[in-house]
């Protein structure tokens, strides 16, 4: 009888811990929701896509390969489709009128824009210049975009040097393993 009150606190425990992770990585998500929250209606146009978003919190949460895109006439749904994750992220519809674009260096392999949202102005949203001009074709949109740099001082420096950092220390361990395994 122990064994089982133990097993079922323990995968409690496992439970609210995943849990609290998930809850906590959609902070950003959950901001925005306050502002542009509503239920997922059937888009004109969608597809899946990536995004990055960032600002009021200390830390960043991307969205690569689980976010759908929809388009409609007036503005920009965007829905996390991963179940757990799923659970604490609800649809959201942005107006095309509320969103400004800038161009960012957030991803090391293609042209970022940043959105800048007028209704959550404290978190931003990187996504690919591929996307964006896809999203402003699929629905005639009217998006802000400005030719320059953001105006904001969060900048993916960080994230930047720890892919760097974490690029060399994965090549020069695999290297020092192969050469260990070799000389033995």
């Amino acid at each position: 009888m122990f064994m089982f009150t133990s097993t079922i606190a323990g995968f409690a425990f496992v439970l609210l811990m995943l849990g609290f992770i998930y809850k906590r990585d959609a902070v950003h998500w959950s901001y925005l929701e306050q502002a542009y929250g509503r239920p997922w209606q059937i888009p004109t146009r969608e597809r899946w896509g990536n995004a990055v978003l960032y600002g009021k919190f200390p830390v960043s949460k991307a969205y690569n390969g689980i976010l759908k895109i929809g388009v409609h006439g007036d503005g920009l749904s965007l829905r996390i489709m991963f179940p757990p994750i799923s659970l604490f992220c609800k649809p959201l519809f942005i107006p095309f009128r509320d969103i400004i674009g800038w161009d960012q260096t957030w991803y090391l392999n293609a042209k970022t824009v940043e959105l800048e949202l007028t209704g959550a102005p404290e978190v931003k949203i990187a996504m690919p210049l591929e996307q964006i001009e896809w999203i402003r074709n699929a629905g005639g949109a009217q998006i802000a975009m400005m030719n320059q740099a953001s105006p904001h001082r969060d900048k993916p420096v960080i994230w930047h040097g720890y892919l760097v950092v974490s690029s060399v220390v994965f090549v020069v361990g695999t290297v020092y393993v192969l050469l260990a395994g070799v000389l033995l």
